[in-house]
């Protein structure tokens, strides 16, 4: 038995994870999951808001993947995934943008990956009966980061778009405490250059210092704070992507993947 979270275009927070949803490479980053989303019924929508459209390639959050289309989810709390389903670009005359091959990655730190597979992605059907697909995934993993990069697409030489990503959760052993499902900083515009502004969302949450992570695990930027909105202001970095962790009082830990684009 499993429990489904669904996360759609318009509910992934714009930080791991743009291609435009998840970071803007895929950019979007999402590092929440909204259980609101479009987990009912299954069919999806063809309207253009309702999806994501990646036109930018950036650096990976794998060191092992190439600058790509991505999208990087942070799970609240590690889970055990047993199942993706994924739902293609679903807008009529966008059909080149689909994406037709995937890769899936699963990281425990968002540092260390392994490889769950990739998978051949059939085309939407650019209808609203369009119900996607669930991956012929080998057997259960357990993260807190997944990674998806597209690595082929139906033809479009810039751009790729997807719908809709929902995981399957196996049921834990344990109840489930509020706690579990806290609430993720945001972070935008993201990607960002030098200056973001960051909503903890929380008032609850009495946010003490941040610090911000490379991919190499590196602290590369801090600072003490106590608001709940603030304005994060960071030396010139190098393009890619970040984590971002807000530190309270009690040495709880909210984070956030955000990725850094210098204008050209």
């Amino acid at each position: 038995m499993h429990f489904l979270f669904c996360v759609t275009a318009i509910s992934v927070t714009t930080y791991l994870l743009s291609m435009h949803l998840i970071y803007t490479a895929i950019s979007i980053f999402l590092v929440s999951l909204s259980l609101s989303a479009q987990c009912y019924p299954k069919r999806h929508s063809t309207a253009a808001g309702d999806s994501w459209v990646g036109c930018s390639r950036q650096s990976s959050p794998n060191p092992d993947r190439t600058r790509s289309h991505w999208l990087l989810y942070e799970l609240n709390v590690p889970r055990s995934i047993e199942e993706i389903a994924i739902w293609n670009g679903n807008i009529h005359g966008e059909e080149d943008m689909n994406v037709t091959r995937l890769a899936v990655d699963y990281s425990m730190d968002g540092q260390s990956w392994s490889s769950a597979g990739e998978y051949s992605l059939a085309l939407s059907d650019s209808d609203p009966t369009y119900e996607g697909e669930t991956l012929d995934q080998a057997e259960p993993f357990s993260a807190k980061y997944i990674l998806l990069t597209a690595l082929e697409n139906n033809g479009d030489p810039n751009c790729v778009n997807i719908s809709e990503v929902r995981f399957g959760l196996a049921e834990s052993t344990t109840s489930t405490s509020e706690e579990e499902f806290t609430i993720a900083p945001q972070v935008y515009p993201n990607p960002m250059s030098q200056s973001a502004q960051v909503d903890l969302g929380d008032p609850e949450y009495n946010i003490q210092r941040w610090q911000l992570i490379d991919i190499l695990g590196r602290v590369v930027a801090q600072g003490e704070e106590r608001t709940q909105n603030f304005d994060l202001r960071l030396p010139r970095l190098s393009e890619g992507s970040y984590i971002l962790q807000c530190i309270d009082d009690q040495s709880q830990v909210r984070s956030a993947t955000l990725s850094i684009a210098h204008p050209e």
